[in-house]
């Protein structure tokens, strides 16, 4: 029974949960390695509006999982608990950083 105590521990350990890390150190994640990698190249390619939603919206779900806010929770609070700015701003972002090198 103990070894399967254990082992549930280990499984349930992730960004949120009991056992999870805490919401900082998973912002801190989210912003240094998820985020720039959902975003990577899109400075080049052009997205139409409903992918840019799909990833607004896979954005938001996780960051109100990771602030264990709920669902119905206004986004401009969540981002402003995050620090992060939505996707389609960070796209801009990276297109005027990405011209303005050239």
């Amino acid at each position: 029974m103990k070894a399967r105590r254990s082992l549930y521990s280990l499984l349930s350990a992730g960004l949120h949960g009991e056992t999870g890390l805490d919401p900082v150190t998973s912002i801190h994640l989210l912003k240094v390695y998820i985020i720039p990698t959902l975003l990577y190249g899109l400075e080049i390619v052009h997205l139409n509006k409903t992918q840019i939603l799909k990833l607004e919206r896979f954005q938001k779900k996780i960051l109100k999982q990771v602030l264990s806010v709920p669902t119905n929770t206004s986004d401009a609070a969540v981002y402003m608990l995050s620090g992060l700015l939505p996707v389609e701003g960070s796209i801009h972002r990276k297109i005027l950083i990405f011209y303005y090198s050239i």
